[in-house]
């Protein structure tokens, strides 16, 4: 029989399988209430934060998880995603490359670094179109 923190994790994966992500979070908070030491539970929620579009808060999870477990790659990972969909893709790249020391081979972390860079670069072209836009509309010819 699952302890109180498994049987509310098992909850949350149910509710965020349906797109309950509120409903979600609040199941994986119950969880880590239970058991404040597993590292699944704070994924697992910053999971939900994200597509709940509550970047902050998957941050946090996404930290809390690399505290309790340095050398599991999802932490980095959680981070990472919620930072990018923030539009923070510096921060989220070296948050992927911190992962990326741990465990090298993690497709997640790769994927996410390769997909910020990609972001960042996107950004600076934009930006670079429309200072060179402004330009062309101050000139006279």
């Amino acid at each position: 029989m699952p302890g109180a923190g498994e049987a509310a994790k098992d909850t949350g994966n149910e509710l965020f399988k349906k797109g309950d992500y509120d409903g979600a979070v609040a199941a994986f908070t119950e969880a880590i209430t239970a058991e404040p030491t597993n590292e699944a539970y704070y994924s697992n929620r910053s999971a939900a934060y994200l597509k709940a579009r509550n970047f902050e808060c998957a941050i946090a999870d996404g930290k809390k998880c690399v505290e309790l477990k340095p050398e599991w790659a999802k932490g980095y990972s959680r981070q990472g995603a919620a930072l990018h969909m923030k539009g923070d893709y510096a921060l989220a790249m070296a948050i992927y490359a911190q992962g990326l020391a741990v465990d090298a081979e993690d497709s997640v972390l790769i994927k996410g670094l390769e997909t910020s860079q990609a972001a960042l670069a996107g950004n600076s072209s934009k930006t670079k179109k429309k200072k060179d836009k402004k330009k062309e509309k101050g000139r006279k010819d």
